[in-house]
């Protein structure tokens, strides 16, 4: 084999050893789902969420794209704004454009001046009537693959219909406050999603199971 044929074999075992480093290093750095719900979890000895919460993270793939908080169109609530990659029990989320590619997922905080109330994990593309949803999951795979284990979600209450709708959860777990966590879905003949929202105790709204059950049924109205 002439010497310009083993160097340009040398040069492609290189460059592919490169990509399945960065194809390793991708797969490492997305987050169970189930673990960034339980990171929103607040120690009992905290009085509550608030707008820096895991301004800095290096364990979970959060990132932020707000400078602070912002104001929503209706000047009413304030948003902190961020992206994901997530798995579920280690099934990655992926969405269908010009070809099959991971999907992110937008992370969103609101509240009010006086602190944060919930948040809101949704896909931030539409996969939903692709034919084939790549962001469809089942509640009781959640915490099936995460750090966090002896999870506790007791099922409260259920909102909307058979094809839209959401099942509200109680979780509790070691050394937090209680939330709720809404299981959102959405389907019909295109595909299916599902989403999820953490709802902290630190409002009138949520610190109740009968109000939190009002508030879904008016999600769905």
């Amino acid at each position: 084999m002439s010497n310009h044929r083993i160097l340009l074999l040398v040069i492609v075992l290189a460059i592919s050893n490169i990509i399945s480093a960065c194809t390793v290093e991708e797969q490492k750095y997305h987050t169970e789902l189930g673990d960034l719900i339980v990171w929103f979890m607040i120690d009992k000895s905290d009085n509550g969420p608030d707008w820096p919460m895991h301004s800095n993270s290096e364990r979970i793939n959060l990132f932020w794209n707000d400078e602070g908080v912002k104001t929503t169109n209706d000047g009413v609530m304030l948003v902190r704004e961020g992206e994901a990659k997530l798995t579920v029990n280690g099934k990655t989320m992926w969405t269908l454009r010009a070809e099959k590619e991971d999907l992110n997922w937008d992370v969103t905080l609101k509240g009010t001046k006086f602190g944060v109330h919930k948040v809101e994990i949704w896909p931030n593309h539409q996969c939903f009537g692709t034919g084939s949803s790549g962001c469809d999951f089942a509640w009781d795979t959640l915490f099936e693959n995460t750090e966090s284990k002896n999870i506790i979600a007791k099922e409260v209450c259920t909102g909307g219909s058979l094809s839209n709708g959401g099942t509200l959860y109680e979780l509790n777990y070691i050394g937090k406050q209680d939330v709720y966590v809404m299981y959102g879905y959405s389907s019909g003949s295109g595909g299916k999603t599902n989403w999820i929202e953490v709802w902290w105790k630190n409002i009138p709204v949520f610190e109740n199971s009968e109000n939190a059950c009002n508030y879904l049924e008016d999600l769905f109205i």
